[in-house]
């Protein structure tokens, strides 16, 4: 008999309600296999994907670097997550850059096609490249939903499936300045008018303004709030917004309507929306130093 555990055992064990890992435990302590084959039950359809730091627009290399956000599906009798990295480990060069397996269970194929398609929308990681959305291209796909699978169907659908990244919008930039607007107010010192950088005035409502890096401009973005209302002045264009954010979910309505889950990486701010991921970056202003001495002089 041979003993190693199938690469994809959790399929197995969900299709089974067998635990394989018990029952190789129990076979190395000289006891029989608990079940034979005919006594098996099969009972319903289990899909497996593997997240992997990799990037798929680039032949599939490794991707390494730090895992600044990690947020997955709750785990039930539908989900399974088997994983060894928790948020804020990093992905080297040293080790395989499996992240996890991801498996789900329902009564049909398309059932658990549906439960997979779920599972990964929830599945939102930030700060290296992944391929989760690679997978998500491939379970939507078409051919996949109609069993068309074999071992060509990456090289079949290439260009269907290995998309380009979703395309920063004007809108992006308004969401990203709005996390940070409400980052910002999180602070320890966000009720101290004199310690914060929100643009706080006396008598005149408070405004905020960020700017973003967009190939080689600069992208500004002005906050102005009266009440739970928000004016966003970005280029020619004036917006009356409502936010409300729900942990990390940031839902806007008013002249724009969408639903995300909004984090920090570094001067990244990264959006996981409906339509895909994208990553706005802050632009800092940098301090130009001074060409002269300022030794023993008082300059005002």
């Amino acid at each position: 008999m041979n003993t190693r555990l199938q690469v994809e055992h959790p399929v197995t064990e969900m299709i089974t309600g067998q635990d394989l890992v018990e029952w190789q435990i129990r076979v190395a302590e000289g006891n029989p296999l608990p079940l034979t084959q005919s006594q098996l039950k099969i009972d319903g359809h289990s899909i497996e994907v593997r997240i992997y730091a990799e990037d798929p627009a680039n032949e599939f290399l490794p991707s390494t670097g730090v895992i600044h956000y990690l947020n997955v599906p709750t785990q039930s009798d539908y989900v399974r997550i088997d994983s060894g990295v928790v948020q804020g480990d990093e992905i080297s060069v040293f080790y395989d850059p499996m992240i996890a397996k991801l498996i789900v269970w329902d009564q049909s194929r398309d059932q658990a096609i549906h439960r997979m398609q779920r599972a990964l929308r929830q599945f939102n990681l930030g700060g290296l490249k992944t391929n989760i959305g690679f997978l998500k291209s491939l379970i939507d796909h078409p051919a996949f939903q109609q069993g068309q699978v074999s071992t060509h169907f990456i090289d079949d659908y290439e260009t269907s499936l290995l998309f380009a990244p979703p395309v920063i919008t004007a809108h992006d930039f308004i969401f990203a300045a709005l996390y940070l607007s409400k980052e910002s107010q999180s602070r320890p010192d966000a009720q101290d008018p004199w310690r914060v950088l929100h643009g706080w005035q006396l008598n005149t409502p408070a405004r905020q303004h960020f700017c973003f890096r967009s190939q080689d401009s600069v992208v500004n973005i002005e906050l102005c709030y009266h009440g739970d209302k928000i004016t966003v002045m970005s280029g020619d264009r004036l917006l009356t917004l409502q936010v409300e954010f729900n942990g990390d979910e940031l839902v806007v309505s008013g002249d724009i309507s969408e639903r995300m889950v909004a984090v920090r990486s570094g001067s990244e701010v990264i959006l996981f929306k409906q339509g895909g991921t994208v990553t706005v970056t802050e632009y800092v202003y940098e301090a130009q130093p001074s060409t002269e001495s300022s030794e023993k002089h008082l300059k005002a």
